[in-house]
């Protein structure tokens, strides 16, 4: 969730899931990206019509089931960067992938981003390979090629090799927080090397070449899976998000559940932390404890979590996702009411 300074109207992007047309046994879930709006602090939201990232359904040159390729787009982040240029203003992330016979494969994806002068224009706009991961696919930089790739060219920045840390991280679900200064990006890692799950943090000046490797700068582990547990949880954190309120910046993260729950990883509510200092990428703690602000956690038993907030929001407060089995449209965005 972001707000448009100039008519205060709040945007969101959101994951649209249904069935592949041509793959609908295989490939059940598939993602598009789309855009909401709010003129009422959040209290009621407007599908804006627009697809800023539409799946597409590919068929790959492998024998069956194999062939049943589907490149989707989901875990978005829209924001307004009141330090870009005029036509960078609206920025949005996301995490483009292929699916393959209803598996994930990440080696064949990056984190793709759209600019633009207003969020309308954002579903017009050229997509670009901004991020590339550890095990990136080379094959996928020709469009149409073996992946069916749906953009051609290189990744602009193999974020991996931007500090030694951060070697071997595969890269999703992106979080952004801007100000006149500077552009902050928020990632989750997969450290394949260790198997570690982290929440990075990165800094691109104000105006942000975000296509310039030299722009960003690595700030740090904000957390990985050891600072997950100590709050009872085996797996980690995910799905971070920036946000502001009265003076103070926070990240927002979704705790991950493996043992003894229903899911490989159990999404499971969200935790929010507030910054010491961003630009060191230094969370709050209490000792040697993290400081915990606040928790939203959505119904009991469900897979839920991956929050986003704005203080703008007051009528809505944090919105949190849920997947719920049991109706049609299983996965729903829910309003907390909690404000920060």
């Amino acid at each position: 969730v972001t707000l448009d300074p100039g008519n205060g109207r709040l945007w969101m992007s959101y994951s649209a899931v249904e069935s592949s047309v041509s793959w609908p046994a295989q490939n059940i879930d598939v993602v598009a990206t789309r855009l909401a709006y709010s003129d009422n602090s959040g209290k009621t939201w407007t599908e804006s019509g627009a697809i800023v990232s539409d799946f597409l359904d590919v068929t790959i040159p492998l024998a069956t089931p194999n062939d049943a390729g589907t490149w989707v787009n989901e875990v978005s982040q829209l924001i307004y960067d009141p330090g870009a240029t005029a036509t960078e203003k609206w920025k949005i992330l996301w995490h483009h992938y292929l699916t393959v016979n209803g598996n994930r494969l990440f080696e064949h994806g990056w984190i793709a981003i759209k600019t633009a002068s207003t969020p309308e224009a954002l579903a017009a706009a050229p997509e670009i390979k901004l991020f590339g991961s550890y095990l990136y696919d080379p094959g996928n930089n020709t469009a149409d090629g073996s992946s069916r790739s749906p953009v051609g060219g290189a990744p602009l920045i193999q974020l991996d090799t931007l500090n030694p840390a951060l070697n071997t991280c595969l890269f999703t679900e992106p979080g952004m927080y801007a100000v006149n200064e500077a552009l902050y990006l928020s990632l989750q890692c997969e450290h394949l090397a260790d198997s570690n799950r982290l929440i990075v943090l990165f800094k691109c000046a104000s105006p942000c070449d975000t296509g310039n490797t030299a722009s960003w700068s690595y700030l740090g582990t904000v957390l990985q899976k050891s600072d997950a547990t100590t709050f009872g949880f085996d797996s980690g954190f995910a799905a971070s998000g920036l946000f502001a309120s009265a003076g103070s910046v926070y990240l927002v993260v979704t705790p991950v559940q493996t043992s003894g729950s229903p899911w490989a990883d159990y999404y499971s509510g969200c935790r929010v932390f507030e910054f010491a200092d961003i630009d060191t990428a230094q969370l709050q703690k209490t000792g040697s404890q993290l400081t915990l602000i606040g928790s939203i956690d959505g119904t009991a038993g469900s897979f839920n979590g991956a929050c986003s907030y704005h203080a703008s929001a007051s009528q809505s407060g944090m919105l949190h996702s849920e997947l719920k089995t049991s109706v049609t449209d299983r996965f729903q965005i829910f309003m907390s009411h909690t404000n920060f």
